[in-house]
C-alpha cells in the first residue's frame, strides 16, 4: 500500500471516528431534554373536537326529587308514541346497561350499514372499482457518462456520453370476462457521440394496443364477479363485487337486530313505567289506609286493651308503607325490584331520545290487556322460520360460503391466457414536423411503414393444484359449517319459541290467580275492619289485611306487566316485533345505471355443467323481504307463511313471502315508521 492510500484511509478512519463522537454528545444533549419530552408525551390531554353537544343532554331541567312539589303537567303517551318517538331521536340504538358509552365499538347505529356499502377496501364500490380503467404515466430523463472496454459494444466509442429520455403512458380495463385490454404510448429520446448513429439526438416512439383473455382460470363473469380479478386461492373473495354486496346485507341484517332489539328494550321501558305508576297507588292507597287505622286506635285512647301497644303497631305500619311510597315515587337503585316512577320515566326518556326532565311528567295511556291469547303452534314456527333476522342472515352467510366455494373450484383450472398484441412504430430526428423521411417520429408513425403483431397464448401449470385443493377443502369445510350453525340456529329459535308460548299460558293463569288473590284481599280487609268495630282488640287482622291488599295488588299488576311482555316475547321470537309495531326498514334506490348493469348481467349468465369456468350460485336473493305483515282485529292468533318460488332473473313483482296474520284485540296505529339504512344499492 502507497502512502497516498494510506493517508486516504487514514482520514477516512478520523472523520468516522470523529462522527461517532458528535453522536454521542449529541445523545448527551438529547438526554438532558429528554425529562421535558416524556413529560409531555405520556400526559392524559383532551382533544380538540370542534361539535355541537347534545342539546338535549344540555337542555335538561334538574332531575325530580323526593324533595320536590308534585308534577302539576301530565303528558299521556302510548306505546306507538313512545316506539316512533324513540326511534325518530335515536341515531344510535341505546340500551340501559350503559353500553353506548362503555363500549361505543359495539354499539349499533343507523350510520353502520353505509359504513359497511362505503368501505374504501371490502365495500360494494371498492369490488366495482377493480374493473375501472386505469391510466399510469411516467416521464423519466437521465444523463449516462460511462467508459466501456469494447468499441463494438459503445457503439464506436470507449467513452459513450449519452442523454435519455422515456415517457410512458397506459390506458387498461379489465372487463367481467377477466379480459384486460390496454393502450399504450412508450417514445424514447437518445442523444450520445456514439459515431455509430444515424442523427445525433433521435426520437422512438410506438403506439401499443393489448388484448389477454383467460380462456380456462379467471374466466367468466361469475368468477369475476365473485372472487374479482387477480385473486389468489385462498383468498377471501371480499373485493368481488358479489360479495361484497351479500357483505352489506349482512350488516342490514345486523342494522334490523338492533333496531328490533331497541323497540322491544323501550317496550319494556313502557311496561316498567306504567307498572312503576300502580305500585305507586297501590303503596299509597295502604299508606292512607294505615293512616286512618293509626288515627281510629289513637282516638280510642284511654280504653282498655292495650291500645298504646296497638297505636304503635299501627304506626309502624305507617311508616313501613311511607317507606314504600318513597321507593315506588323515586325508584331504588339499590333494589333490583323497585324501578319507581321518577326513576322508570327517566329510563324511558333515555331510551326515547328525550332530556332527563322538560318540566311534563310521561305517564302511559296504554292498559296491559287481560284477554287470553292463543297462539297456533306450527303456524308461528313456520313464520319464526321465515321471518327471524338471524336466520335470514346465517343463510346469507351460507350462500356467501357457497359463491367462495365455485370461485375456488376455479382455480383448480390451469392458467391459460389467449394474448393478442398490435404495434405501430416511429422514427425520427425530431418528435413532431415534416420533411423528408425520418425526420419526425410522428410523421413515419402516421405512414404506416412500421407495424408490428403477436398473437399466442400463455400457460401456467402448478403441478399438483396442491393450493388450489387446499382452497377448495376449506371452502367446503367453511359451507359445512355455516350450514351446521345453521341447523343449530333453528333449533334455538324453536326452543326459544316454545319457551315465549309457554311462557304467554302461566302468565296468563298468573293474572287470574292474582286478580283472585287481590278479590279475596279486599274481602279480607272489609272483614276484619267489620270485626275491629265490634272487637277493639283484633287491631292486627286489620293491619295484616291492609299488608296483603298491597302485595296483591302490586303481584297482580306485575303479573299483568309479564303478561304483556310475555306476548311481545312471541312476537320477538317469531321475528314479527317490528311489523306488529308497524315499522319498516328502507334502503335508497340504486342508481339507474346499477338496474341497467343487473339486466345486462342476467342476460349473459350461462350456466354450463362440470365446467368451472361457468359454474353459477344459482338463486342468490328471493327478493325483498316482506316486513309488515296484515293485521286484524280477532281474539286467536293465526299466522300463514308461503314461500314463494323466485329467480334472480325474473321479472315478477310478487313479493317472496306472503303473510296474512290475524292479532288479538290491539289498537295499532295505521302510520308506518320508516327507518333509512342509508345504502346506496
Amino acid at each position: 500500500m502507497d502512502k497516498n492510500n494510506f493517508r486516504v484511509l487514514a482520514a477516512g478512519f478520523i472523520v468516522i471516528t470523529a462522527g461517532c463522537n458528535l453522536a454521542q454528545k449529541s445523545t448527551q444533549v438529547a438526554d438532558c431534554e429528554n425529562h421535558n419530552f416524556s413529560a409531555r408525551a405520556t400526559q392524559i390531554e383532551y382533544p380538540d373536537v370542534q361539535l355541537a353537544c347534545h342539546s338535549q343532554g344540555l337542555s335538561t331541567l334538574p332531575p325530580r326529587s323526593l324533595d320536590d312539589a308534585p308534577p302539576e303537567v301530565y303528558r299521556e303517551l302510548t306505546l306507538d308514541e313512545a316506539i316512533q318517538v324513540a326511534l325518530r331521536n335515536s341515531q344510535v340504538m341505546k340500551d340501559l346497561g350503559g353500553s353506548v358509552l362503555n363500549a361505543a365499538d359495539t354499539t349499533s347505529s343507523i350510520y353502520d350499514p353505509a359504513i359497511r356499502e362505503s368501505d374504501p377496501l371490502f365495500g360494494t364500490e371498492a369490488a366495482l372499482s377493480a374493473f375501472d380503467a386505469q391510466f399510469t404515466s411516467g416521464i423519466f430523463w437521465a444523463q449516462n457518462d460511462r467508459a466501456v472496454n469494447n468499441i463494438t459494444l459503445g457503439g464506436g466509442t470507449r467513452d459513450i456520453n449519452q442523454d435519455l429520455g422515456n415517457f410512458t403512458s397506459e390506458l387498461s380495463k379489465t372487463t367481467a370476462t377477466g379480459t384486460r385490454f390496454a393502450v399504450r404510448n412508450l417514445t424514447q429520446y437518445d442523444q450520445s457521440n456514439q459515431p455509430g448513429n444515424r442523427f445525433t439526438s433521435g426520437w422512438d416512439t410506438q403506439w401499443e394496443a393489448e388484448a389477454r383473455h383467460p380462456l380456462l382460470q379467471g374466466s367468466g363473469v361469475t368468477f369475476n364477479r365473485i372472487a374479482g380479478p387477480n385473486a389468489q386461492p385462498g383468498f377471501n373473495f371480499s373485493n368481488g363485487v358479489m360479495i361484497a354486496r351479500i357483505n352489506t346485507d349482512i350488516s342490514l341484517a345486523d342494522f334490523e337486530t338492533g333496531v328490533r332489539d331497541f323497540v322491544s328494550r323501550v317496550e319494556d321501558s313502557y311496561w316498567d313505567l306504567y307498572l312503576a305508576y300502580q305500585t305507586l297507588e297501590a303503596n299509597i292507597v295502604a299508606r292512607d289506609n294505615a293512616l286512618k287505622t293509626w288515627q281510629s286506635i289513637t282516638a280510642q285512647k284511654g280504653l282498655p286493651g292495650g291500645t298504646a301497644e296497638r297505636e304503635a303497631r299501627a304506626r309502624v305500619q305507617y311508616y313501613a308503607f311511607q317507606d314504600l311510597v318513597h321507593d315506588a315515587l323515586n325508584g331504588n337503585p339499590r333494589s333490583g325490584q323497585t324501578v319507581g316512577v321518577y326513576r322508570g320515566e327517566r329510563q324511558l326518556r333515555l331510551l326515547m331520545g328525550l332530556p332527563a326532565n322538560d318540566g311534563e311528567m310521561i305517564r302511559p295511556a296504554d292498559t296491559p290487556t287481560q284477554a287470553k291469547i292463543v297462539f297456533d303452534w306450527y303456524e308461528a314456527l313456520d313464520e319464526a322460520m321465515v321471518r327471524r333476522v338471524e336466520l335470514r342472515r346465517q343463510k346469507w352467510k351460507i350462500k356467501r360460503s357457497e359463491m367462495e366455494l365455485i370461485a375456488a373450484r376455479n382455480f383448480r383450472l390451469p392458467r391459460l391466457d389467449a394474448v393478442a398484441q398490435y404495434r405501430m412504430r416511429g422514427f425520427g430526428d425530431q418528435l413532431t414536423g415534416g420533411g423528408p423521411p425520418n425526420s419526425s417520429a410522428f410523421q413515419d408513425l402516421g405512414s404506416g411503414d412500421h407495424q408490428e403483431w403477436q398473437v399466442g397464448f400463455e400457460l401456467n401449470v402448478p403441478v399438483g393444484f396442491r393450493q388450489a385443493w387446499a382452497g377448495i377443502r376449506q371452502a367446503e369445510l367453511q359451507v359445512n359449517r355455516d350450514r351446521a350453525i345453521l341447523r343449530e340456529q333453528e333449533l334455538i329459535v324453536s326452543h326459544g319459541l316454545g319457551d315465549a308460548v309457554s311462557e304467554v299460558s302461566r302468565a296468563h293463569a298468573s293474572v287470574r290467580t292474582n286478580y283472585n288473590r287481590l278479590d279475596a284481599a279486599n274481602h279480607r280487609v272489609a272483614a276484619a275492619q267489620e270485626v275491629l268495630k265490634v272487637d277493639r282488640v283484633s287491631v292486627d287482622d286489620v293491619l295484616e289485611a291492609q299488608q296483603e291488599v298491597a302485595r296483591a295488588q302490586t303481584r297482580f299488576y306485575e303479573a299483568l306487566i309479564q303478561y304483556s311482555i310475555a306476548l311481545k316475547n312471541v312476537q320477538l321470537q317469531k321475528g314479527t316485533l317490528l311489523s306488529m309495531r308497524g315499522i319498516r326498514l328502507s334502503e335508497g334506490g340504486w342508481p339507474n345505471k346499477a338496474y341497467g348493469d343487473a339486466k345486462e348481467l342476467r342476460n349473459r349468465l350461462r350456466i354450463k355443467a362440470n365446467d368451472y369456468r361457468f359454474d353459477s350460485p344459482g338463486v342468490i336473493s328471493r327478493g325483498p323481504y316482506a316486513q309488515q305483515a296484515a293485521i286484524s282485529g280477532g281474539s286467536h292468533m293465526s299466522t300463514s307463511v308461503s314461500p314463494t318460488e323466485n329467480s334472480a332473473a325474473s321479472n315478477s313483482s310478487e313479493h317472496p313471502v306472503t303473510q296474512q296474520a290475524s292479532l288479538f284485540t290491539v289498537d295499532l296505529q295505521d302510520a308506518v315508521t320508516m327507518i333509512d339504512g342509508s345504502t346506496a344499492r
